[in-house]
């Protein structure tokens, strides 16, 4: 099983901050926040390979931190040709960008560098295998307000996700998609026909509409914490959290 880190943006609602350090490293409780996912897939003997998907105004950031992890599991950077904002590929279309340039053809988790969450990952890919379908772990924000800000699924009795949209001015739920998802091989091969057929590139909740319409997807749904940073607010909030939480 391969691990994709999405970190290929660039943050210009945290600027100055993230100016000139991409998001994913900024501290929190001591540590970056991709370290803190990191810490996640330790014991996760299925996992053989972590790829960081970043761009070229970073990715020696991305090198310095993945030469100082002491990582059991291979760690290695795959570098999109950009260096701003108005270059950048999209989260869809660099995923695909991943997969093509490593020739992917395993099972593939992939989770944005800026999600923080709290489910263990054993659970997360217990679940998948049971399903041996695509998965998203989910988070009931419990607000719907809140519910507005995310995309949010619906989901049956046995956890398929019957409906999903994006950001709703109404939503019918207040479970929110993450950007952690689990795709079986078979699924991993669609990006490309995903990109082929001239969809959205950017926001991975637009693969899942797309998916959601041609197969069986399942919501993975935990209760632990989840924290989606992208905002000094949300940033001030996961950090106080994080720093009176106990150590993984």
């Amino acid at each position: 099983m391969k691990v994709i880190f999405l970190c290929g943006g660039y943050a210009t609602r945290l600027w100055p901050l993230t100016k000139n350090k991409p998001k994913a490293l900024l501290d929190i409780a001591g540590r970056p926040i991709l370290s803190h996912i990191l810490e996640k897939m330790k014991h996760v003997y299925e996992i053989d390979e972590i790829i960081v998907s970043t761009n070229k105004k970073f990715e020696h950031d991305f090198h310095a931190w993945a030469n100082t992890t002491n990582s059991k599991i291979p760690i290695s950077i795959i570098t999109e040709p950009t260096t701003s904002e108005g270059e950048k590929f999209g989260a869809i279309a660099g995923i695909n960008y991943v997969i093509e340039k490593k020739r992917i053809g395993d099972d593939c988790m992939i989770i944005a560098g800026d999600n923080l969450f709290g489910f263990y990952m054993k659970d997360f890919i217990k679940f998948f295998q049971a399903k041996n379908e695509p998965v998203v772990a989910a988070f009931d924000v419990k607000d719907l307000a809140k519910a507005r800000l995310y995309g949010i699924l619906s989901i049956d009795t046995k956890s398929k996700i019957i409906a999903f949209e994006e950001k709703p001015a109404k939503p019918a739920s207040t479970l929110a998609s993450t950007c952690c998802y689990m795709f079986p091989k078979k699924t991993v091969s669609l990006f490309s026909k995903y990109i082929a057929e001239g969809q959205p590139k950017d926001a991975p909740g637009n693969f899942l509409k797309w998916l959601i319409a041609k197969d069986a997807v399942y919501a993975f749904v935990f209760d632990q914490y989840w924290f989606d940073i992208g905002d000094f607010g949300s940033l001030e909030e996961t950090r106080k959290f994080m720093s009176q939480l106990d150590p993984i």
